[in-house]
């Protein structure tokens, strides 16, 4: 058996669509277990890891073998009562089909079913280097991706959903040659826009995590997840607010597909907006700018105390707050600054309301 090595495929690209990134990428480390499959490559699938951002589809099998299996295949040929004459003679037919097989009739063999029989050729070939043929695999994979509009750049007869600039293809600690939409595979992937705009290699499949977390990018989408859940709850609780319950987790899911690096920030807006049907606020807040809306915190009866409640008791529309919280994709040094851009955006949109 051949050596089982982690395997690591990272996608670069313009910022991908959020709402489509999650499938994206899960279609992808699926398409790959299913292609190495078909194609007789030993590898680990049931731990195959899904990675991904706004600007990256990932995934990272733990175990893949550097070769395909042999393969054994198979040619059926005529049927014995057609292949032998009266004398048990090969017919043209036989003599024919041995030729096409590059042997003789006495190195067939002979396949025995409950429809019949028949001559077959079977031949052993030896599996071709993971190498040799991972180019093709990963274009197998990224054909079940679902893109309904793939997007065309530059000059090039090729599409995907996003443009895409760098490709990474880690086989153990050896780049695997290819080329898929024009970009030359290698070990360099990048970090954040910003905080680290340098390219970022990545030794080892293994350490392709921390790599980027050392760059500012948070890979793991269930990982950015806990990081935007933990940050707002955090800021809120500063505060004496809880987030709005009924937009919580949806709003969670589509902002960690907006940012590598989650940063949450506490905002204002005016009172005076609070005479505004607050679904039309929460409403602005959440579908235009993916701010989460804050709940003013209520005295807890000594009830909802002894049950161990006060969140989600209270989380309703009638105790909204002036007070919302966004999400940055920087960890900026002046969140100030931040802050007031989140806060001029919201008023104008608060005054239409």
């Amino acid at each position: 058996m051949t050596e089982l090595k982690p395997l690591l495929i990272e996608i670069g690209c313009e910022e991908l669509p959020p709402k489509a990134l999650d499938d994206l990428a899960s279609a992808f480390t699926a398409g790959m277990c299913e292609v190495l499959g078909k194609r007789g490559i030993v590898a680990d699938v049931a731990n195959a890891q899904t990675y991904n951002s706004p600007r990256r589809l990932a995934t990272l099998l733990p175990g893949v073998a550097t070769a395909q299996q042999d393969q054994t295949s198979e040619r059926r040929g005529p049927a014995l009562n057609a292949g032998l004459d009266a004398f048990g003679q090969p017919t043209k037919a036989l003599l024919g089909f041995a030729a096409s097989c590059g042997v003789t009739v006495e190195q067939l063999e002979k396949l025995q079913t409950d429809k019949g029989a028949w001559f077959v050729y079977r031949a052993q070939q030896q599996g071709q280097p993971t190498a040799a043929l991972m180019q093709d695999i990963i274009l197998d994979a990224l054909k079940s991706l679902p893109i309904p509009k793939p997007m065309r750049w530059g000059n090039h007869d090729y599409a995907f959903v996003r443009p895409v600039h760098w490709l990474v293809i880690l086989h153990g600690d050896q780049v695997i040659d290819a080329a898929i939409f024009g970009i030359k595979s290698g070990r360099e992937s990048r970090g954040h826009r910003f905080h680290h705009p340098e390219p970022v290699s990545i030794a080892h499949p293994d350490r392709y995590v921390d790599a980027l977390l050392a760059a500012k990018v948070i890979v793991s989408p269930d990982a950015r997840r806990r990081q935007i859940e933990n940050r707002v709850r955090s800021v809120a609780n500063t505060a004496n607010l809880f987030p709005h319950s009924r937009y919580f987790r949806s709003l969670i899911d589509e902002v960690a597909n907006l940012t590598e690096w989650p940063v949450a920030i506490l905002c204002e807006f005016g009172q005076e907006f609070l005479t505004v049907p607050q679904e039309a606020l929460v409403e602005t807040m959440v579908a235009n700018q993916r701010f989460f809306p804050m709940i003013e915190a209520v005295p807890p009866s000594d009830a909802l105390l002894a049950q161990g409640g006060l969140a989600d008791a209270h989380a309703t529309v009638q105790s909204l707050s002036n007070r919302f919280i966004g999400v940055a994709n920087i960890e900026s040094k002046d969140p100030a600054e931040i802050r007031k851009g989140y806060e001029r955006v919201i008023r104008p949109r608060f005054a239409d309301a």
